[in-house]
């Protein structure tokens, strides 16, 4: 029991320690995709209305 309770002392820090940097990522893509998707936006914003006033 001496030798096997040092053991997830040392695996349990690791991986609480992969799961936030998991969750920061995640995070992180999911900021990124929501910033992209309002520049998507606002270009389709503004690429639209050029078009519009050129056919009208």
């Amino acid at each position: 029991m001496q030798l096997y309770r040092p053991i997830p002392a040392v695996i349990l820090p690791s991986i609480l320690l992969k799961a936030l940097y998991l969750s920061e990522q995640v995070m992180k893509n999911i900021i990124t995709i929501h910033s992209k998707q309002s520049t998507d936006t606002s270009t389709l914003g503004k690429n639209v209305n050029p078009k519009n006033s050129c056919s009208g």
